[in-house]
């Protein structure tokens, strides 16, 4: 006989799993960093005594550095809200265009997202080398020798140069989140707005800022949307050959059917037979060009629904080729340097490429960095994380989305407020836990907290997406005797894994990029995971510059490789709860 559970008792057997380490390893944490306020305690011996808001009081009162750190806390802050999200959506408006090779350049300027931190600062250090850094070479060989300076010793610099570097590192999660939301805007009123004549402004302003419509209403408003957007358009929209917007009766894409029913001027007294070879005339640049791939090169630069090649992204994508090469100028340098002997480097200019490829910069810091043993670390610990934390993450997600929990609103409500934990503030309560329970410099150690802290922006993510699945789908495999087990497994997990992949790609890369959490739990340097290794790697060699940028390079592949493979699956997950049919 088979025992039948309660909807909430599948859901909280859903939930346990990811609550149960998120509460153990970040709430309790957090909780114990609020309770340590309001004692004395020198971090070493176990005794507390209770002294109420002194600490605050001496905090605010007596420690100057507190101050000093407010104030570029708040300056970082200003600074980080507005030129990473403006950079980011000016390049995601100008990819969101018709060019060639956006998908590189998209993958170009996300790629300095997945590198390791502590990698992006050694490297950055390293370009900021007063004497063989590429921005002083830089300066030098533009002729701007007086703006050469010490550009992380001068105190009056150093926080902006910092700030270039974490620019330079986070625009392209900014890209990807605008241009996964510019591809949700709906193509049917971007063709119709461009036949009725509105500019690219005109687009971005009336449509490119609406929010895109849901597939099960897209029909109905995009007809009222275009009608409304008619007034105002600085063109007449009843003019001779315009086409209606239900052009899709006729099983046409609007778009196609206002190029393939438009008369063109002069097309009306010729012969039929002429028709069809001058539907789309070759610009004079691609009949200058016979061969095929001159002649798909060219289409990429024509504008929705017109012939002639469009100047202004002729322009727009010599600028975006620019910018890529700067932006990946650090990477050609790093790659450059690591080829290098260090004679060679002191004595030769940034900018020059390697006379001879010095292999054995390679091999050393192989050897001298421990990274077979680093690299075997940081693959077990990210393999066993990411796919365990995605699965109860998932679970959870479910459980608080489909089904009806007590107190379910509460526990999504604690579980969201992990999103906004530092968990470097509690540092020292996680490692007094870890170490509590045997786990110092082991791999479930570190796994267990990495855990806790991935579950509250991947339920986030995930409790989103499965809210947008329709609940027929539920009501009828529950009417059909299907538990929620049953549900999760064979309905939402399919379903979701456009989501899951984008998540599992955002997660390896965290996992296997962080350092922090790792410097305090991991301090037997067997144990350590492939960024401590680059650490102690740049103490110990600083002075070979050769060995520390081949160290960097091979700290980034492995991140890199990941990414190039997955960026589709990527791409598609971010996007896939924003385009709308």
């Amino acid at each position: 006989m088979s025992i039948r559970v309660s909807a909430p008792a599948q859901g909280f057997i859903l939930l346990t799993p990811a609550l149960l380490v998120y509460c153990l390893f970040a709430v309790y944490p957090m909780l114990h960093v609020v309770w340590l306020s309001f004692m004395k305690w020198n971090g070493l011996t176990p005794t507390e005594q209770f002294v109420g808001l002194d600490n605050y009081v001496q905090v605010f009162t007596q420690d100057p550095v507190f101050w000093t750190a407010v104030r570029n806390t708040v300056l970082w802050t200003v600074l980080s809200v507005i030129f990473p999200p403006a950079i980011g959506f000016a390049l995601a408006l100008a990819l969101n265009q018709n060019l060639p090779g956006r998908a590189p350049l998209r993958a170009l300027f996300y790629l300095p997202v997945i590198i390791a931190p502590i990698a992006v600062a050694t490297m950055w250090r390293w370009l900021y080398d007063p004497f063989f850094g590429l921005i002083n070479a830089t300066m030098t060989a533009l002729g701007l020798q007086r703006f050469i300076q010490d550009w992380l010793g001068d105190a009056h610099v150093a926080l902006y140069s910092t700030f270039v570097a974490y620019v330079w590192q986070t625009v392209g999660f900014s890209l990807v989140l605008f241009l996964a939301g510019l591809q949700g805007v709906s193509q049917t009123l971007v063709e119709a707005s461009r036949i009725d004549g509105a500019g690219r402004f005109q687009v971005f302003r009336h449509i490119a800022r609406a929010p895109a419509l849901d597939r099960h209403r897209s029909g109905a408003l995009d007809h009222q949307f275009a009608q409304g957007l008619r007034h105002r358009l600085r063109h007449d929209p009843g003019r001779p050959g315009a086409v209606h917007a239900n052009a899709g009766a006729l099983g046409l894409h609007p778009g196609d059917a206002a190029r393939r029913l438009r008369p063109r001027r002069g097309d009306l007294g010729r012969p039929a037979r002429d028709h069809d070879r001058d539907r789309h005339p070759l610009s004079a640049v691609e009949r200058g060009a016979r061969g095929e791939p001159m002649r798909a090169f060219a289409r990429g630069f024509r504008q929705p629904g017109l012939e002639p090649i469009d100047p202004a992204l002729v322009v727009l994508w010599l600028a975006l080729i620019a910018i890529a090469a700067v932006w990946i100028a650090p990477f050609v340098f790093i790659v450059f340097t690591s080829f290098k002997a260090n004679s060679t480097v002191m004595g030769s200019s940034a900018f020059a490429p390697p006379t001879s490829l010095e292999w054995g910069n390679y091999f050393a810091a192989w050897a001298r960095g421990r990274f077979s043993t680093t690299v075997f670390n940081s693959a077990v610990i990210t393999i066993i994380k990411v796919p365990l934390g995605l699965f109860i993450s998932a679970m959870a997600a479910y459980a608080l989305s489909r089904i009806r929990l007590p107190a379910g609103r509460a526990i999504f409500l604690l579980v969201l407020f992990g999103t906004m934990l530092p968990f470097q503030v509690m540092l020292a309560p996680i490692f007094t836990l870890v170490n509590s329970f045997g786990l110092i410099n082991t791999k479930l150690g570190i796994i267990l907290p990495y855990l806790a802290f991935g579950v509250p922006y991947q339920v986030f993510i995930l409790h989103g997406f499965f809210r947008e699945v329709p609940r027929e789908l539920t009501e009828a495999a529950l009417v059909d005797g299907a538990s929620h087990f049953t549900i999760f497994r064979s309905i939402f997990l399919p379903l979701s894994l456009p989501v899951l992949a984008a998540l599992l790609i955002l997660d390896f890369v965290a996992t296997w990029n962080e350092f922090a959490m790792a410097l305090v739990i991991l301090q037997d340097n067997s144990t350590w995971t492939l960024p401590l290794g680059l650490m102690s790697f740049q103490s110990q060699f600083q002075s070979d510059y050769g060995q520390l940028n081949a160290a960097i390079v091979m700290t980034v592949l492995p991140a890199t490789i990941v990414y190039l493979i997955f960026q589709r699956y990527f791409v598609s997950g971010l996007t896939s709860g924003a385009i709308k049919e």
